[in-house]
């Protein structure tokens, strides 16, 4: 079950959610963005930062499906890479210490590390792999896996379902 519990400091309130149960947990964020929050995955919101910038603090996994808002910007930042989002939907899978990837079903994001930054857009992925975050094309985008994309909530399609 993904909980939330709000904190808040100096005025910034920051809506904070951890998934410690089993399966995906479906979130709708104070933006009305949509989370798909993996097992063991924690997720820190705030969107009272300068310049209305939303920032979603990622540990884990969690496709995003991002509710654009004209002027307020999207970042997910997680321990090895950070991803700007311009309107869109994405998986975020950062559950290995070497190896973290970005998975984008609709649109366009920018994809950074401390040495590159990249940006993909629709069935294309980032990978960083070793320290070297590589570029490159979903192959199958309609029959990519459980283990790289999520479940659909609504229609339990293992694939990537239109609703999403």
């Amino acid at each position: 079950l993904a909980l939330p519990y709000l904190s808040g400091s100096r005025g910034s309130d920051v809506m904070q959610y951890a998934n410690n149960g089993t399966v995906e947990q479906h979130i709708i964020l104070p933006d009305s963005s949509e989370v798909l929050l993996y097992p063991e995955a924690t997720l820190a919101y705030s969107d009272k930062g300068v310049d209305r910038v939303r920032t979603a603090r990622l540990s884990g996994k969690a496709f995003f499906k991002v509710k654009k808002l004209h002027g307020a910007s999207f970042k997910v930042e997680t321990g090895v890479m950070n991803v700007t989002v311009m309107g869109t939907s994405f998986l975020v899978d950062a559950t290995h210490g070497g190896h973290a990837g970005v998975y984008v079903k609709t649109g366009k994001v920018k994809v950074a590390t401390e040495r590159a930054s990249v940006v993909i857009e629709a069935n294309e992925k980032a990978e960083l792999i070793d320290g070297e975050l590589r570029t490159g094309v979903i192959a199958r985008p309609l029959r990519v896996s459980a283990a790289t994309m999520p479940t659909c909530r609504w229609c339990s399609a293992t694939s990537l379902c239109l609703r999403w």
